[in-house]
C-alpha cells in the first residue's frame, strides 16, 4: 500500500502539469492558425474588421485557456488561497494591537485627554500619569483611604489601545489640590442645629489658610474646563440616613497631603463640642416610638 501511494503521488502531481502544457500548446496553435488564416484571406493585408475579429478570437482563446488552467489547478489554488488568508489574518492580529496603540496615542495627543502630572482614574484605578509613549502610558497608582490620597508604590503600564474602551476620568485641578468628601452620622439625641454650627465653624477655621490657594487653583482649573469651578475650601451640608438619623456631609478642597489632618481636626472638634452638651432622651425616645 505504501508503494502504491508513493507511485500515485508523483502521478497526481504531474497530471495537472502535463494537462496545463497541453492546454497552452493548443491555445498557441489555435492563435497561430487563426492568424495565418486571416492573413491568407486578406492576402497579407488585414482590414480593420479583420483585425478586430482576430483580436476577439485571440481574447476568447486566452480566456478559455485561463478557465481550463483554473479548473486543472482548482485544488492547488484553493489551498494557496487558504494559506494566504491564514497568513493575512496572522499579520492583522499581530499588528492590530500596535495600530490601536498608535491610534490611541494620536487620540490622547490630539484630544488633549491628559498630560504628564495629571491624576486620572481608568476603569476604577486611580493614579498619576508619570510618562507616556506612542504605545503605552505609565501611571503611578494612588490609594484613597482614611489617611487621604497616597502612593502605593506600584506603577502600571497601560497600552494606549485602552483609551477606546476604558472609562477615563481626569482631574483638571492644578497642583495637588483635590476634592475630598466625607460624612459624619450623629445619634438621634444630637442637637442638630448646634452640631451644624460647630461643624461650619470648624471647617472655616481648618481651611482659612487655604482660601487664597484654593481660589487661585479653582480659577485655573475653571479656565481649562471652560466652566466655573466651585473651589470653596470647605462646605457643610445637612442630610439624613435611610433610618432618619442626622448626617453631616463635608466637602473639602485642599492639598491631598493634608486630607487626613483636616478631616481628623474637624471630627475631633465636633466630638469635643457635642460631648459638652447634655443628651436629649425625650427626642431619642420619641424617635424610637415613631420608628416602632
Amino acid at each position: 500500500m505504501l508503494a502504491l501511494a508513493a507511485d500515485a503521488l508523483p502521478q497526481a502531481t504531474l497530471a495537472p502539469v502535463g494537462a496545463s502544457i497541453a492546454v497552452l500548446a493548443a491555445t498557441a496553435a489555435a492563435r497561430g492558425l487563426a492568424a495565418r488564416r486571416a492573413a491568407r484571406r486578406g492576402e497579407g493585408v488585414l482590414t480593420g474588421a479583420a483585425r478586430r475579429r482576430l483580436r476577439r478570437l485571440k481574447g476568447l482563446l486566452a480566456l478559455g485557456a485561463i478557465l481550463a488552467l483554473a479548473l486543472l489547478w482548482r485544488g492547488e489554488i484553493g489551498a494557496a488561497a487558504l494559506q494566504l488568508a491564514a497568513f493575512t489574518m496572522a499579520i492583522v492580529m499581530a499588528f492590530k494591537e500596535l495600530v490601536l496603540c498608535a491610534t490611541g496615542s494620536l487620540l490622547r495627543a490630539g484630544g488633549a485627554m491628559y498630560r504628564i502630572g495629571d491624576v486620572v482614574e481608568i476603569d476604577g484605578m486611580l493614579g498619576e500619569v508619570t510618562d507616556g509613549t506612542w504605545l503605552t502610558t505609565h501611571v503611578a497608582e494612588l490609594r484613597v483611604d482614611a489617611f487621604g490620597r497616597r502612593a502605593t508604590g506600584r506603577s502600571r503600564v497601560l497600552p494606549n489601545s485602552r483609551l477606546f474602551a476604558a472609562d477615563i476620568r481626569v482631574e483638571r485641578t492644578a497642583g495637588d489640590f483635590v476634592f475630598h468628601a466625607f460624612s459624619i452620622t450623629a445619634g438621634a439625641e444630637t442637637d442638630v442645629a448646634h452640631a451644624l454650627e460647630t461643624l461650619e465653624a470648624s471647617v472655616e477655621r481648618a481651611t482659612a489658610a487655604l482660601a487664597g490657594r484654593a481660589a487661585e487653583t479653582g480659577a485655573g482649573a475653571g479656565r481649562r474646563l471652560h466652566r466655573r469651578l466651585d473651589a470653596a475650601p470647605g462646605r457643610v451640608a445637612l442630610a439624613t440616613t435611610e433610618i432618619g438619623l442626622p448626617r453631616f456631609d463635608v466637602v473639602l478642597f485642599c492639598p491631598a497631603s493634608e486630607i487626613h489632618a483636616l478631616e481628623r481636626r474637624i471630627r475631633l472638634d465636633l466630638v469635643e463640642e457635642t460631648t459638652r452638651l447634655p443628651a436629649r432622651p425625650l427626642f431619642a425616645e420619641g424617635l424610637r416610638l415613631v420608628a416602632g
